[in-house]
């Protein structure tokens, strides 16, 4: 287990950011006793932004610590619930009082504000999808107290409703989270529930499950939809298989309730904050502390990772603090300048999850020498699905894991000039 220590932290009223190395500084991003309660980075890592008290939603350049914009008090943002980027990076969506609003970061200008027909509680991004999805309150019908919820995914640029359902629960509405790539939305309720959806069809929950005992508001889904992790007051992490329910890990080290989880760009870690005043990182696919970053300890409510795995953020609960930690991860598994998406190119793998063998799909873009190889989360070789010429077009291949151990592994298919990587999980 590394431990590192934070190299940047914000202090509003400065132009340029504090550097440490080795020490703890306290600076303050909202001076007082403040929560912090949402940040997140932009798709090309190059900004971050931030939810504090009031009318504070800000945004900064991470590279220099420079305050890019600070968003107009339209109403307050005290209670924001959500906080996303635009995939161009151009735009912020912020969601608070019921109204959905996306801001120009260059101009600072509003750009678009609509409200959903009810009160919208909770927002999650999709950088890959000019989705937006939205959970709210309809109505509670006495005298069995089952309360009516209506999510829906709202095109972001307009506010018009792509797909909507009515959810139905003695509970209340805890939390909404979705992968970046807008295949799967989880919900959570107030009794530990957490209901799955395929944002393809949005007719009935995938799959639902009991994830923790007691009331929790910490989900995350993994980049590719196949894994939903969950913390809660418990204190445990645990990795939920998303299309089936089933546990697949459970991650302790926390000695308080956790706040936020947040996976990395590749889903091979995960971040999680929580109130003992630590940020971990774990390993997804062996459940091992990979990071723990301790140097400030005050209650955590917030953490994000950037897309480059350069920087990882923690906003606090108690002191208004906005933390950038150095997080000496691996560069995401994959991505360089001359990768060509997985989408582009069409890698998937059916079924995803699987239990003994899965096929991988993909599109030769130009004819030359391709392989396909499958690899587990240290980057070790663990099959080669295929090798040889190919010309450009469809091809498919079989990967029979049989002998392998549960667990998420990655599928790299290669040419000449081009790559691509998909995620895959062998159930138990």
């Amino acid at each position: 287990m590394r431990k590192t220590t934070f190299v940047l932290s914000f202090l509003l009223a400065a132009a340029v950011v504090s550097y440490a190395q080795g020490s703890r500084i306290h600076w303050s991003a909202w001076p007082g006793k403040f929560t912090v309660s949402r940040v997140c980075f932009s798709p090309n890592s190059q900004y971050v932004a931030a939810v504090g008290p009031y009318d504070s939603v800000k945004v900064w350049d991470v590279a220099t610590g420079n305050l890019v914009r600070t968003l107009p008090d339209v109403g307050g943002y005290d209670y924001a619930t959500g906080l996303a980027f635009s995939a161009d990076n151009a735009m912020l969506t912020v969601i608070n009082n019921g109204l959905v609003r996306t801001w120009d970061i260059a101009t600072g200008q509003l750009n678009g504000q609509y409200a959903p027909q009810t009160f919208g509680q909770s927002l999650a991004t999709m950088p890959d999808q000019p989705y937006v999805p939205v959970s709210s309150l309809i109505a509670g019908k006495p005298p069995l107290n089952i309360n009516t919820y209506d999510l829906r995914l709202l095109r972001i640029a307009s506010g018009e409703i792509a797909r909507s359902i009515r959810l139905y629960s003695q509970s209340s509405f805890n939390a909404v989270a979705c992968s970046p790539n807008g295949s799967v939305v989880a919900t959570v309720f107030g009794d530990g529930n957490v209901q799955v959806f395929n944002t393809a069809t949005v007719i009935d929950s995938v799959t639902s499950f009991r994830a923790h005992t007691r009331p929790f508001y910490a989900i995350t889904v993994s980049p590719n939809g196949a894994v939903i992790a969950t913390g809660g007051t418990d204190r445990v992490v645990k990795l939920w298989n998303a299309t089936t329910g089933a546990l697949i890990r459970r991650m302790v080290g926390h000695t308080e309730t956790i706040t936020a989880l947040s996976f990395t760009r590749d889903g091979r870690y995960l971040v999680s904050g929580s109130q003992d005043g630590t940020v971990m990182v774990w390993e997804v696919n062996t459940g091992a502390v990979f990071t723990t970053y301790d140097e400030y300890p005050v209650a955590q409510a917030t953490v994000a990772v950037s897309p480059n795995h350069r920087y990882v953020a923690s906003g606090t609960a108690d002191d208004g603090a906005l933390i950038i930690w150095n997080s000496n991860l691996p560069t995401p598994t994959g991505v360089n300048d001359r990768a060509i998406a997985a989408a582009t190119i069409g890698l998937r793998g059916q079924p995803n999850p699987f239990v003994a063998q899965t096929t991988v799909q993909f599109t030769a873009p130009q004819p030359g020498p391709v392989t396909v190889k499958a690899y587990n989360t240290l980057g070790v070789e663990v099959g080669t699905l295929f090798e040889g010429e190919a010309e450009r077009g469809e091809y498919t291949a079989v990967w029979n894991a049989s002998q392998l151990p549960a667990g998420i592994y990655y599928c790299r298919v290669e040419g000449e000039g081009w790559n691509a990587v998909q995620t895959l999980v062998k159930a138990q």
